[in-house]
């Protein structure tokens, strides 16, 4: 029997960098134990593969020839094609060897050893409280996730989510409106997921970072929100439920934030209202009840008082026309003929203006001659 991974899948006679390694890893490291502190051990991705397979089988408890089977099945891959994923996604690789690795995950058991990430990557080591809740909550808890995560950003804290419908995206776009976000993905960093929220997502990486262990062009799968999830509760010093039900996964959140140390707090609801069963359920068994942004800023020991507010960024000056085109960029990307017809000028006109506001950094040019709002 070969005696390393790299022998197995034939990887010896070629030339191969760091990032092969990284990038084969992060298809084996969730169900393979290959966790932040074995990677960091054997001193990176490329020791993993060149590790005898009897110290490897030993360290994970499992079989040479279960092992073998698995690798095989898993790391089989055209790597100059995941290479090529990986760089149209515009993402960095942020492994657990880099300074830029958040130290919160280091709590998790299991911390994956490699990330991707899209977006400002120092975000991810900012102080930051998670808000969790239910895709189906109700318009009232909705209100109040965007209203509490705009008044947690506004103090310079930065707030963590899952990027599902519902509650999570309404956290995301309240802290964006005062400051920074994370919005953790339960699928690769290549694929949109939801579908619908395309500027959502554009919105965070460009003032935020999106942030997944799953590898290049992995779909959502019903495993991989749990995944997810352990991930929320470990970036924040703390995790807020708002309108969730009691079967909601943001309680399995809670459950996480609670063995590893992490307080858990939750926005009371109407109690007539199962849609708040849940939230309700953790206060009664103990969990902080949460009414404004300083309950959560206090629950993790940070004091509303001595935390200074962010000073949101000044949109620069616009020309009256640049303002009308930038007024009608709302909703989905938008095809230039559209956006001409909205502002009901000439073409000339809009193509000027949106080629300022890109430069201003207040609209963006996507694929296909659409163009989206920033800001």
């Amino acid at each position: 029997m070969p005696e390393t991974i790299e022998d197995w899948l034939d990887l010896g006679a070629q030339d191969r960098s760091d990032l092969d390694y990284w990038l084969m890893l992060a298809r084996l490291q969730q169900s393979k134990g290959l966790s932040a502190s074995v990677v960091e051990d054997l001193g990176g991705a490329a020791q993993v593969f060149r590790s005898s397979a009897a110290e490897l089988s030993e360290r994970l408890d499992t079989r040479p020839r279960t092992l073998r089977r698995l690798v095989e099945v898993e790391v089989r891959c055209d790597l100059g094609k995941e290479r090529e994923a990986f760089a149209r996604s515009g993402a960095t690789l942020v492994t657990v060897l880099s300074d830029q690795y958040p130290a919160a995950l280091r709590d998790l058991p299991d911390a994956p050893a490699c990330l991707f990430a899209l977006g400002d990557v120092g975000v991810l080591s900012r102080e930051a409280i998670s808000i969790v809740g239910s895709r189906s909550a109700p318009d009232s808890a909705l209100m109040d996730a965007e209203d509490l995560a705009a008044r947690i950003a506004a103090h310079g804290v930065s707030v963590v989510s899952g990027f599902a419908m519902g509650v999570d995206a309404a956290a995301h776009r309240g802290a964006l409106r005062e400051g920074h976000t994370v919005a953790v993905l339960g699928c690769g960093i290549d694929v949109l997921y939801p579908t619908a929220h395309a500027t959502l997502r554009q919105e965070v990486a460009e003032r935020g970072a999106l942030l997944t262990e799953q590898p290049l062009g992995s779909q959502p799968r019903r495993w991989t929100f749990p995944s997810r999830n352990r991930l929320i509760a470990a970036l924040g010093k703390g995790t807020v439920v708002v309108g969730a039900r009691e079967s909601s996964g943001a309680l399995l959140t809670a459950q996480w934030a609670e063995e590893l140390g992490r307080p858990v707090g939750a926005v009371p609801g109407d109690t007539r209202d199962e849609r708040h069963r849940g939230a309700i359920a953790l206060i009664e068994k103990g969990a902080h009840l949460i009414g404004s942004a300083d309950d959560a800023l206090r629950m993790v020991g940070l004091d509303p008082r001595q935390t200074k507010p962010a000073t949101p960024a000044r949109k620069p000056a616009l020309s009256p026309t640049e303002q009308r085109v930038y007024g009608v960029l709302v909703g989905d990307p938008m095809p230039l003929d559209d956006v001409v017809t909205a502002a009901g000028m000439e073409m000339r006109e809009v193509s000027t203006a949106l080629m300022l506001l890109e430069v201003k950094g207040l609209a963006r040019r996507l694929p296909g001659g659409r163009f989206s709002r920033l800001g």
